[in-house]
């Protein structure tokens, strides 16, 4: 059954920014205040969240809304990023 999620895909309050890495969030900071230079930067940073791309991808086989970021989830992703690793060099 498909199901409309709108905005509650992921609980969003679960994730915040501890996973990205600094040069990416440099990167990120230097892309917004080039697109915009009027940028309320508490604002951005109050907001700031990082989902992992293998929380992503685990996410597309999951029917039980929103997607909590906890030990306890039915998200595959341990088993997933082991995969992953497996298959391809991590850089």
């Amino acid at each position: 059954m498909l199901e409309d999620v709108e905005e509650d895909y992921f609980k969003l309050d679960d994730w915040d920014a501890s996973d990205i890495a600094p040069w990416v969030d440099t990167w990120s900071q230097e892309q917004a205040a080039k697109a915009y230079p009027n940028l309320d930067w508490t604002l951005y940073n109050t907001f700031k969240k990082r989902i992992a791309p293998v929380d992503y991808l685990c996410s597309a086989f999951l029917d039980s809304y929103p997607i909590r970021k906890d030990a306890d989830s039915e998200a595959p992703g341990p088993e997933v990023q082991a995969s992953i690793d497996n298959l391809f060099e991590r850089t």
